[in-house]
């Protein structure tokens, strides 16, 4: 049977993350809408993913069901790395023509491995990178722009975008910083925003909630979460008797952030992780959404509480302020809980201007982000990558990138290192690749022989 875009397509999960990890956090139907909207066009779905054995369970709970490679015995992963690109092949069998895709950068060595493994099978390959956020911009933000974590990361986002067919980022800012970095031209490069489910319509003024302010997300310290307890701290006694901020979402600053609400005297109701229907159902009764994040990629709690019609406050910095135009779909703030705190009690006293921002903010967002216009704009990249299929600039090997560990320690030590990264490299080959390297490495390797006086030490005066 021949499909219309290609027999299978290859779903590449972000490291760090997996079906379980979705399902955990309440997000599995939100991010397997896409995939389902996109499946008529393909033969089968494949999932790739560093989650245990559980992952195949899973996969065989969705709709449309998806094969899943996984590391269900928990090896280090390298090892799944190297694995995967022939266990992939296996797993697909005799098919003539596959799309890959990333759902982030981080982690896209392994899609670029596979693309590569099943190229030297002789099948059509078409690889799309994704990217909600560039996790080099985030890592800088966290640990300094010269960190060997901002290095790795910058590299491997970079090899993604010089293999792929198409490099797809969810902001204008986003796509402009990859194609300046890597030299990408316009027609390998597309914007595809992140998209919202179809819900209900939203709430009207009279049926939402008088005294709650949402936040919903990872509590971890670039959110700033911290802000919005304090702007809450700094309304008037009257108003702060009556509301109280409620946070969706977990993470290590929790504690943090409850003894901080403690000792402000701030109500504060700390929920965790639930399910993503109800964050779309607590979006629509919410009285304001609040976010003071001072970095995001495309926040997809915000756009989604903008589709529920919620009146949203974020804050003016990069990846966030972009998302809502001011004064139509949102307010845009200073990070400051004094800035935060006067707009969300102007908002509290203002039933009218909550409802015409949250109105104009929902018919934005589902007009530009529904799962039908998503998926339509997937489609479109699809087509393209497959039409370019292997037009990308394939690296060497997109599991080898020099490392510092290669030139440090001993003699021994360093020849060590120099093993497993060549294993590493043959591993991510096609076994006629793989044997044509070895063969070509030994004769290399043999062409080298033994220093004319090896007792000389390596001295700038050694002549």
């Amino acid at each position: 049977m021949t499909h219309e875009l290609a027999d299978a397509l290859v779903l590449v999960l972000p490291r760090g993350e997996s079906l379980a990890s979705w399902a955990h956090r309440g997000l599995l139907e939100r991010e397997w809408a896409i995939v389902a909207g996109v499946s008529p066009r393909y033969g089968r779905v494949v999932v790739v993913s560093e989650g245990g054995e559980v992952e195949r369970a899973i996969g065989r709970t969705l709709r449309p069901a998806a094969d899943v490679v996984c590391n269900e015995e928990a090896s280090a992963r390298e090892s799944f790395l190297a694995s995967a690109p022939s266990r992939v092949v296996g797993v697909l069998g005799r098919v003539k023509s596959v799309l890959i895709k990333t759902v982030q950068m981080q982690g896209s060595e392994v899609a670029v491995r596979i693309a590569r493994a099943l190229r030297d099978e002789g099948i059509r390959t078409g690889l799309v990178v994704r990217g909600e956020y560039l996790c080099s911009r985030f890592l800088a933000y966290e640990q300094g722009q010269s960190s060997e974590a901002v290095l790795a990361a910058a590299a491997e986002e970079g090899e993604a975008c010089r293999a792929a067919d198409v490099v797809v980022g969810t902001s204008r800012a986003m796509v402009g910083d990859l194609s300046w970095r890597s030299g990408l031209t316009a027609d390998r490069t597309a914007l595809i925003p992140n998209h919202v489910l179809e819900v209900e319509l939203p709430a009207l003024a009279e049926d939402r909630l008088e005294d709650e302010v949402l936040y919903a997300g990872p509590l971890v310290r670039r959110k700033r979460v911290d802000i919005l307890i304090e702007a809450m701290s700094l309304l008037p006694d009257e108003v702060r008797e009556r509301v109280h901020l409620t946070l969706i979402g977990d993470g290590p600053e929790r504690s943090v952030l409850a003894g901080q609400a403690r000792a402000l005297g701030v109500d504060v109701r700390f929920e965790g992780w639930v399910a993503h229907p109800v964050v779309l159902e607590r979006l629509r009764r919410c009285t304001v959404y609040a976010q003071a994040s001072e970095l995001e990629g495309h926040p997809k709690s915000v756009i989604e509480a903008m589709a529920a019609g919620a009146a949203v406050v974020v804050a003016e910095s990069p990846g966030l302020g972009s998302t809502i135009e001011h004064g139509l779909s949102g307010l845009r703030l200073p990070l400051s809980a004094e800035a935060f705190g006067r707009t969300i009690e102007m908002l509290l006293m203002d039933a009218e201007l909550r409802s015409s921002l949250g109105m104009a903010a929902s018919r934005l967002v589902r007009d530009r982000m529904s799962v039908q216009r998503v998926v339509e704009l997937e489609l479109e990249v699809h087509a393209r990558a497959m039409a370019r299929a292997g037009a990308g600039v394939m690296l060497p090997s997109a599991g080898v990138r020099f490392d510092p560990e290669l030139l440090r320690g001993t003699a021994t030590e360093q020849a060590s290192a120099w093993r497993r990264a060549i294993e590493g490299f043959a591993l991510g080959l096609g076994p006629a690749a793989r044997t044509s390297f070895v063969l070509a490495l030994q004769r290399q390797m043999g062409s080298l022989g033994a220093p004319e006086d090896s007792s000389r030490e390596c001295r700038p005066d050694a002549a």
